[in-house]
């Protein structure tokens, strides 16, 4: 989200690559996200952080194995890798690109193409036995492997159920600490199962 709104222009980082907690919260209300998830997602993103609550944009990878996350972005439970290399993944970038046409307008990013679309992408665990699942880009959405994961940030939930016409599921957040809970498993998917940031 934090690439699309840059490369639409909403959101303008400073001369050192810098966003602030505030700066990204107008954004995401300009670009329609309502004012509680604009609020949570940049609560989120940046209270952790001391000082200006600033982070830089193109530096958003922070899963780095053995040596713990630096200060800075807290990454989403899975990630999209997009900006995680010396430079902008431009091959993934276009995956996320493709979904500006999910609501059959091509010419920018709606709430509906990134709910329904972007958010969905990747939102499968960088694991052997998910391969089989978790690669196809002839879809919209594509079905992808996260680039990493932040096994911290794995959701769990309880009480899963089909409710209305449609048959939609819908599950509670679980609290593996004091609950007995399920795991979001390797290719589980969406909100419901494998809450994250992603689908805020």
């Amino acid at each position: 989200v934090m690439s699309a709104m840059f490369r639409q222009g909403d959101l303008v980082p400073n001369a050192a690559g810098m966003i602030s907690k505030q700066q990204t919260f107008n954004a995401l209300l300009s670009i329609g996200v309502s004012r509680k998830v604009a609020t949570e997602t940049s609560d989120a993103n940046f209270d952790h952080l001391r000082g200006g609550k600033e982070l830089n944009v193109f530096a958003m990878n922070t899963v780095k194995k053995p040596t713990p996350d630096p200060e800075g972005p807290l990454e989403h439970f899975r990630s999209t890798g997009i900006r995680d290399g010396i430079k902008p993944n431009g091959e993934s970038y276009k995956d996320f690109e493709n979904c500006a046409a999910f609501d059959k307008d091509a010419t920018s990013f709606s709430v509906k193409d990134i709910r329904e679309c972007a958010n969905l992408i990747w939102d499968c665990d960088p694991d052997p036995s998910a391969s089989t699942v978790c690669f196809n880009r002839r879809t919209l959405p594509a079905r992808l492997e996260s680039n990493d994961l932040n096994e911290k940030k794995r959701p769990h939930y309880k009480n899963c159920k089909t409710t209305g016409p449609r048959d939609e599921e819908t599950c509670e957040p679980c609290n593996p600490n004091i609950e007995n809970c399920e795991a979001c498993g390797p290719t589980e998917s969406g909100p419901e199962r494998c809450p994250s940031q992603l689908h805020g």
